[in-house]
């Protein structure tokens, strides 16, 4: 059994003064919640609503270079950053 990665959870405070931002913004061992994507293609929107990145969603961001790294559940996904600045955050 893998275990879970250690996240970094925004405090109440933290959390009402969030903005919107991209899944590329957040900073390694951050949780945000997805809140949609910005310009992505059809095809890249289904890639990513297929692996969990899905509005509503909690996901854990593990590292940002040279990809972005989420964690989404027990499951760990790479993005290039281009798409990963496409999905914006909470």
């Amino acid at each position: 059994m893998i275990p879970f990665r250690q996240r970094k959870q925004t405090s109440l405070r933290e959390e009402s003064s969030s903005h919107p931002r991209t899944l590329a913004q957040v900073s390694a061992g951050n949780e945000v919640v997805v809140l949609g994507y910005d310009h992505l293609a059809d095809s890249q929107r289904q890639y990513l609503q297929a692996y969990g990145i899905l509005p509503g969603r909690s996901v854990c961001v593990i590292a940002r270079t040279p990809v972005t790294i989420v964690q989404v559940e027990q499951t760990e996904l790479a993005f290039e950053n281009e798409i990963a600045k496409r999905v914006i955050v909470q």
